[in-house]
């Protein structure tokens, strides 16, 4: 996080991990990340890297806060390597919550990538160019209103 998170947000984030049992799984999660070929769990990143050879031309969508301290830039290039297709969407004062740094910016971004591509089976179906942002231009569709399904359409 680059700014403080307001405190109903912050406990939101908290809630799941109040007792040191509910936070277990985290610990286990990083103690299990295979740093070395010895690490008993280094087979699955082998086998990662080869599955990841069928989503490479895949479209994606990768949101990166550069002030991320988990996340760095070596990080993000083997992203790229992996997923040479991927729209990066670069936000310099956001952190690790990029979401939360840069929601403002991001979410009309992944907006506009969903609008803009074909569901999995139709990638090479045309799509309407997206509205960026929330500007619209007349020769920008407009999209669809988002309904709850509780209204009449």
């Amino acid at each position: 996080m680059t700014r403080p998170l307001p405190a109903e947000v912050r406990r939101a984030y908290g809630a799941p991990y109040r007792r040191a049992r509910h936070r277990l799984a985290i610990v286990r999660f990083v103690q299990d990340i295979p740093l070395h070929p010895s690490d008993p769990a280094w087979p699955l990143m082998e086998g990662a890297e080869r599955e990841d050879a069928a989503l490479a031309e895949l479209p994606a969508l990768i949101g990166w806060g550069e002030k991320d301290p988990v996340f760095t830039e070596t990080l993000l290039r083997e992203w790229q390597r992996r997923l040479p297709k991927a729209q990066v969407h670069r936000y310099p004062q956001a952190g690790h919550y990029v979401l939360e740094d840069a929601g403002r910016a991001l979410i009309p971004a992944i907006q506009d990538f969903l609008a803009a591509t074909p569901p999995a089976g139709q990638l090479d179906a045309p799509r309407p160019t997206p509205v960026t942002g929330n500007r619209e231009t007349s020769e920008t569709p407009r999209r669809a209103p988002h309904h709850s399904g509780d209204e009449p359409r």
